[in-house]
């Protein structure tokens, strides 16, 4: 590995498996491709990473309701993903998939690792689930259904207003409560560890109202990374999937090697995320690794959601495969090409805002932008070209 530049290592989220990518997990990769683009024109030695969550109960509800096993789920939809990065031109260098060898091993090292930190300890978890988000929610968190969301008497999801299950479990618990402290003081040190700053704000307000411990194992279900030293429990989702970031570049092997490209590449110079997972990457993650004693990552970056517009109520929606109002990427690839649809994406809609989206804006941005102003450019720059100067660049400037 060249480390005589220096390195800039980008993220997106590793996405979930439970159905087939769309256009919001393509808008993160974009972002993330864009900037890793630009570094490597500017000299830096570049790691964009990319990937798939592969564990967890919704993962594991979704190969129940194809017949197959989770393992087999998370195989059959690996090639969607790969295949739309290459498709939209996305350079990524590496694609982590959480059921690898390296995953496991590293997870497992975590877990020893916050074991000797005094940070964890074993208990009971009574309380709300949300399987669509694999989020935890508090009794004053929940959100009570109404007839807007045709669920009165439900106890619904705050974030997604879908109904939650009621969970009672044996866990370990991670002692996020611990870091309140620490946590505001980052953000005092560095605003700009959240961007843009109104989701630096939303974060500080969190973290301020008070910090539950966090359940990080499960001995309800068996689909995920095994804790080392509680064969009955294996790893919360987030807690397994926060880590693959440190993964991707040696964490927890033991060779000369791998301990320099973790020195070298850690930490990263920016995470690329949604809004909706801006808490696991801005208080959890950071605590996570202040318990361990590892560096924290410089930037978080949330974007906004993408939304359509419901036919039915007229309010716009957040585009989700849960949902079921997600657009397929192909479809927008067929419309306005590859160029077409990045281009899209990177001028109309604001990173750090939610976009509204329709087939009808996409085609009138084309055409204003791409055919009639950079196209009308190009066509009377080489027309020019071709009439004073034989088609070719002159040597000097004319």
């Amino acid at each position: 590995m060249d480390q005589s530049k220096p390195s800039f290592f980008i993220t997106t989220p590793i996405y979930y498996v439970n159905a087939d990518p769309h256009l919001g997990t393509a808008y993160s990769t974009i972002i993330a491709d864009v900037q890793a683009r630009y570094r490597r024109s500017a000299g830096y030695n570049v790691k964009f990473l990319t990937g798939m969550d592969e564990h967890g109960e919704k993962v594991a509800e979704a190969a129940a309701k194809h017949g197959m096993t989770p393992q087999e789920w998370t195989d059959s939809q690996a090639p969607h993903f790969k295949e739309l990065w290459s498709k939209l031109e996305i350079s990524n260098d590496d694609f982590i998939r959480t059921t690898e060898p390296r995953q496991h091993h590293a997870v497992q090292y975590l877990w020893e690792r916050m074991k000797e930190s005094g940070y964890l300890y074993k208990g009971s978890y009574d309380g709300w689930y949300c399987v669509p988000d694999e989020t935890y929610f508090t009794d004053t968190q929940v959100q009570k259904g109404d007839e807007e969301y045709g669920s009165v008497g439900q106890h619904l999801c705050p974030d997604c207003h879908r109904p939650l299950e009621r969970v009672q479990e044996e866990s370990y618990f991670f002692k996020l409560s611990a870091f309140q402290d620490k946590l505001l003081k980052l953000y005092d040190e560095h605003p700009d560890f959240v961007e843009p700053a109104f989701r630096m704000n939303e974060v500080r307000s969190f973290v301020e109202g008070g910090l539950n411990d966090l359940s990080v194992s499960r001995t309800s279900f068996d689909w995920g990374i095994q804790v080392p030293f509680d064969e009955g429990h294996v790893t919360y989702v987030w807690f397994d999937a926060l880590l693959n970031y440190m993964t991707a570049v040696g964490y927890g092997v033991d060779t000369d090697e791998a301990r320099a490209e973790l020195a070298y590449r850690w930490p990263a110079q920016f995470h690329i995320v949604g809004k909706d997972i801006i808490r696991f990457h801005c208080v959890i993650w950071p605590a996570m690794l202040m318990a361990i004693g590892e560096a924290l990552p410089e930037h978080v970056f949330a974007h906004g959601f993408l939304t359509v517009r419901n036919a039915e109520t007229g309010k716009a929606e957040k585009m989700s495969k849960s949902r079921g109002n997600a657009i397929a990427p192909q479809d927008v690839i067929d419309m306005l090409g590859v160029e077409g649809y990045r281009y899209y994406f990177m001028t109309d809609v604001v990173p750090g805002t939610d976009g509204a989206i329709s087939f009808d804006r996409m085609e009138q941005v084309y055409n204003a932008d791409l055919a009639n102003s950079w196209g009308n450019l190009i066509s009377r720059s080489l027309n020019m070209s071709g009439k004073y100067f034989d088609g070719c660049a002159p040597a000097k400037p004319a």
